[in-house]
């Protein structure tokens, strides 16, 4: 989703989005993959992907979106449940 800077709160020394009085700690993708960012303060509207990580969710903000495509994600079945990191796959017909 397009996030505008207006849901976005400090909480201490944590940055959060604000959505229907649910938080979402901030965190960007380009931080945890030590890559350089483009300024934030630059950017009106936001980037983000709400992520369900167990009992967590967190706000992931992407720099840029550079195509969208609607996909099926299924789990990984019985016999690949055992890789980490993995929760789900999907198939893509052009590969």
């Amino acid at each position: 989703m397009r996030v505008e800077k207006e849901y976005i709160e400090s909480l201490g020394d944590e940055v959060v989005l604000k959505i229907e009085n649910n938080m979402y700690p901030i965190i960007r993708l380009g931080e945890v993959l030590n890559l350089k960012t483009s300024s934030s303060e630059s950017i009106e509207r936001m980037l983000v992907l709400i992520m369900n990580l167990g009992e967590q969710h967190i706000a992931l903000v992407v720099d840029e979106l550079l195509e969208s495509k609607e996909v099926v994600v299924k789990t990984l079945g019985s016999h690949l449940k055992r890789v980490h990191g993995i929760t789900g796959t999907t198939l893509m017909g052009e590969w």
